[in-house]
């Protein structure tokens, strides 16, 4: 990764001073001009266009209003990154939008649960880098957990290969009987 930091004006007036940060990605440019060169033909592009885009591949452009270290930028764009996708989980599938805001206080009530939500599925993730699970995935398998109910007792089902890899990266037994309370 090639990485170059470039001063610049941003905003509507291009008035605020900010630091943008010219990345190249080799891994991905060259894979971008694999795909590029098959394409070429089927696309009847001339070999001046194919060079021409091929100057192009791998290339973005990161924008900060302050200055970061060289070190720091991915990991900290990647952190970005994961967390703008946690909310999304969290607008999509766990369907945390509030319905009905009539209050302040309601709104930040919401704000508040949507943050910690988003919290909690980072660490999840985290948590899961080691498997072949995501905390999507995860709630997907371990929704299919089951159990058959008796008078006095739960016997819960047994859990399949992507359950148990869930229960082992959070370090959590699966029991095979829950004792049943009287309501």
């Amino acid at each position: 990764m090639y990485i170059k930091c470039v001063s610049c004006l941003i905003g509507a007036k291009e008035n605020w001073p900010a630091y943008a940060y010219l990345c190249q990605a080799l891994s991905i440019k060259h894979e971008l001009e694999k795909h590029l060169i098959e394409r070429a033909e089927d696309q009847n592009l001339s070999g001046e266009e194919v060079f021409d885009a091929m100057q192009e591949q791998g290339i973005f452009v990161l924008v900060s209003s302050r200055r970061i270290s060289k070190e720091n930028l991915l990991p900290l764009y990647y952190t970005r990154d994961q967390i703008e996708k946690i909310f999304g989980l969290c607008k999509q599938d766990g369907k945390i939008l509030p319905l009905n805001v009539a209050m302040e206080a309601t709104f930040r009530g919401h704000l508040m649960m949507t943050f910690m939500v988003a919290v909690i599925l980072k660490l999840m993730s985290d948590w899961l880098k080691k498997t072949s699970l995501t905390t999507a995935s995860m709630f997907m398998n371990l929704h299919e957990q089951h159990a058959i109910i008796y008078d006095n007792l739960f016997i819960t089902t047994e859990p399949v290969k992507k359950m148990n890899e869930a229960y082992k990266a959070f370090k959590v037994q699966c029991p095979a009987t829950i004792p049943r309370r009287a309501e």
